[in-house]
């Protein structure tokens, strides 16, 4: 497969992940669908909660804007949003997947509620209810796929490394292989 032709993919993949409300285009109505999604599921004390919307507000912010503008009075459709990647890719590679990086950190940290660094598997179920994939088999297929430890848990930088590859990697085989894991859990 092509590079670009595999880089398309990846950022179909994710803009499929951040369309929290299913409707086709990312805007201000998913970032918040997702923040009370997440106070929903995880249900934080005050200190908590200002520390998760900052990281939430975070996530999205360089989910969508990557290191432009914020201007969350437009709407990003697939083309839009395949085409600000591209962009960026075409001219640095290092700063796309560093930011997507970030973004997914953040997006991590803020469902770490017990700051432990690593996810059980109904922690890791909850991060992802949270962050709108409520299909028990793509749940359980991707805490699989990234494989826990010894311990039975998934560190959290285990699930930044996964979610950065799929969506902004240039690993092939990774790719094919997280993209298998994605079919069979009916995503793709």
């Amino acid at each position: 497969m092509a590079e670009g032709q595999m880089m398309t993919q990846k950022w179909q993949i994710a803009f499929k992940l951040l369309d929290f409300n299913k409707d086709g285009v990312l805007s201000v109505a998913d970032k918040d669908a997702c923040k009370e999604a997440f106070k929903a599921i995880f249900k934080p004390d005050e200190a908590q909660a200002g520390n998760m919307m900052q990281e939430l507000d975070a996530f999205w912010k360089k989910s969508l804007f990557l290191d432009g503008p914020e201007d969350w009075s437009r709407s990003l459709n697939l083309d839009d949003f395949i085409s600000s990647r591209r962009a960026l890719f075409s001219s640095d590679r290092a700063a796309i997947h560093g930011i997507v990086k970030q973004a997914t950190t953040h997006l991590v940290i803020a469902s770490d509620v017990t700051r432990k660094g690593k996810f059980n598997y109904d922690e890791f179920k909850n991060l992802h209810m949270a962050a709108g994939q409520t299909d028990k088999k793509f749940i359980k297929t991707m805490y699989d796929t990234i494989e826990s430890d010894a311990d039975g848990n998934v560190p959290a930088e285990k699930i930044e490394e996964f979610y950065t590859e799929l969506t902004m990697g240039s690993d092939q085989e990774k790719h094919d292989r997280y993209l298998s894991a994605f079919a069979a859990a009916g995503f793709v």
